[in-house]
């Protein structure tokens, strides 16, 4: 997802739909991209602890609904100061110096990836936010279910170099 949406995950965003764990990504508690972008993005297994911080967030901090309650809220918002920090995480502890790798890189990562399994573009643009397509074929139908989606997510490894 995008920065700025993982910035304004609520602790009430990560839920089961039939039986898939999901961060919901809707425009609630701030704006997002396009209407694409509102969607429901499988928890990668590897990531399931998120669900678990969900759930600990919410117990231990019941005023605070954030997800991510420690990113602060500065004047160009949350995502923007996450970019930032991630940035400057890039250059100082991993040492990638080249300015052309931020935040953003791990998207398009991420498609280089599932291209690379051959997910069907259709599955990918549905987890990523994107439009299903142009054209009329694209305007029929909707998203792949999030059985399909969750399972090809899962084929993605997260620690390939």
């Amino acid at each position: 997802m995008r920065s700025g949406e993982a910035c304004q995950l609520r602790c009430e965003d990560v839920v089961s739909l039939h039986g898939v764990p999901v961060l919901r990504i809707h425009d609630l508690y701030g704006s997002l991209k396009n209407r694409a972008s509102v969607r429901d993005i499988p928890v990668h297994p590897a990531c399931m602890a998120i669900c678990d911080l969900a759930h600990a967030v919410a117990a231990d901090r019941a005023p605070e609904p954030w997800l991510f309650p420690s990113l602060p809220v500065k004047r160009l918002g949350r995502g923007r100061w996450f970019q930032d920090y991630g940035s400057r995480f890039l250059r100082k502890k991993v040492g990638i110096a080249d300015p052309r790798y931020t935040m953003h890189s791990f998207r398009h990562l991420w498609r280089t990836l599932a291209r690379e399994c051959e997910m069907p573009e259709s599955v990918s643009r549905s987890i990523m936010g994107h439009t299903l397509g142009g054209g009329e074929h694209g305007a029929y139908g909707s998203a792949p279910s999030l059985k399909r989606r969750a399972e090809w997510l899962a084929k993605i490894d997260p620690l390939q170099d």
